[in-house]
C-alpha cells in the first residue's frame, strides 16, 4: 500500500499516470473505468477517461473495460473508441480501477477497493479523506488541492497532473502558435 505522500513537482507530468508506475507489465492486466457522463453533467468525465486510457492502451498488456451504470451518449463514445463497456460489475478482482466521476460516496469507493489491487480516483470534488490508493487532482485552484494526507493514500496533485485529451492540447498548441 502507498504511504501517505503529496507529489507536486514541476518534472512530473500527467503522462505519469500510463508509465510504470500504473501500466501494466503482466499480459492481460485487467483496467476497469468506472465513469460518469451524460446530458445532465456533461462529459468532461468521461473524455478525461478516454485520454488517460489513450495512454494506457499503448501498453499491449493492458485490457481495459468501462463500466457505466446507464448506457447513454457517453457509452457511445467510449465504444466508439474501441472500449468494452460494461453496466454489470464484473465479478472478478480487477488489478486497477478508475474512477471519475462527480459526488462519489465514500461507500462507493469502499465497494470499489474490495473489488481491486488499486484504486485510483481522478477528483475534483474537493473531497478531504480518501480510501483510494492513489488520488489525482489536476486543479490549479489551490483550495481544490487540499486533502487529508494521514490517509493513506499517494496523491498526484496541481496542474502538473491535469488529464488532458489530445484534441484539446492541439486547439491549445495551434492557439499559442498563431498568436
Amino acid at each position: 500500500m502507498p504511504s501517505s505522500q503529496q507529489i507536486d513537482k514541476s518534472s512530473n507530468k500527467a503522462g505519469l499516470l500510463a508509465s510504470t508506475q500504473f501500466t501494466a507489465g503482466a499480459y492481460g492486466t485487467k483496467i476497469m473505468f468506472c465513469v460518469k457522463g451524460d446530458n445532465r453533467i456533461g462529459m468532461g468525465h468521461v473524455k478525461r477517461c478516454l485520454a488517460l486510457s489513450r495512454r494506457l492502451k499503448e501498453n499491449p498488456h493492458c485490457d481495459i473495460t468501462y463500466f457505466m451504470e446507464s448506457f447513454s451518449v457517453a457509452e457511445k463514445d467510449v465504444s466508439a473508441c474501441g472500449y468494452r463497456t460494461t453496466n454489470k460489475m464484473p465479478d472478478e478482482i480487477m488489478d486497477i480501477i478508475i474512477t471519475d466521476f462527480p459526488n462519489i460516496s465514500d461507500n462507493y469507493i469502499s465497494d470499489l477497493k474490495k473489488r481491486t489491487k488499486r484504486l485510483v480516483c481522478l477528483d475534483d470534488s474537493g473531497k478531504t479523506r480518501f480510501s483510494a490508493d492513489i488520488v489525482v487532482r489536476g486543479s490549479i485552484v489551490p483550495e481544490l488541492r487540499g486533502a487529508d494526507l494521514g490517509c493513506r493514500a499517494t496523491f498526484l496533485l496541481g496542474r502538473n497532473y491535469m488529464i488532458l485529451d489530445q484534441s484539446f492540447l492541439d486547439h491549445i498548441l495551434l492557439k499559442v502558435w498563431m498568436s
